[in-house]
C-alpha cells in the first residue's frame, strides 16, 4: 500500500524551493477506500499497551533506575492513553476510559 500511495503523490516545490507533496490528503483518502482500514481498534491498541506495561515493569526491575534518573516514553498519544487507561470505551471520544491524556 506504500508504494501505491507513494506513486500517487505530485511533487512540487514550495517556498523554500524544497519539495512538497501537494495532494497527500486526497491520495489517502481515495487509497483507503479499496483497503480495510491499516489502524488498530481500542481493544486492539489497549493489547499492545499492556504487553508495553508489561516489558516496562520487567525492564524496570532488571535495570533499576537510580534516584535522579527518569524513564521517558516515546510514542503517540493514543498509545499513551491506552497505556494508562482502565480500558476500551467506544463511548469515550478518545477510545479509553480512566486514562491519562499527556
Amino acid at each position: 500500500m506504500q508504494a501505491e500511495i507513494f506513486s500517487q503523490l505530485k511533487i512540487t516545490h514550495g517556498e523554500d524551493f524544497g519539495p512538497h507533496h501537494t495532494n497527500v490528503t486526497e491520495v489517502l483518502q481515495e487509497t483507503m477506500k479499496n483497503h480495510p482500514s491499516p489502524w488498530e481498534n481500542w481493544e486492539a491498541l489497549w493489547q499492545r499497551g499492556n504487553v508495553i506495561k508489561k516489558f516496562l515493569k520487567s525492564n524496570l526491575v532488571s535495570n533499576p533506575v537510580q534516584a535522579d534518573e527518569k524513564i521517558a516514553i516515546v510514542c503517540h498519544s493514543h498509545l499513551i492513553a491506552a497505556i494508562t487507561s482502565d480500558g476500551p470505551d467506544y463511548k469515550e471520544r478518545r477510545g479509553f476510559s480512566g486514562f491519562y491524556w499527556t
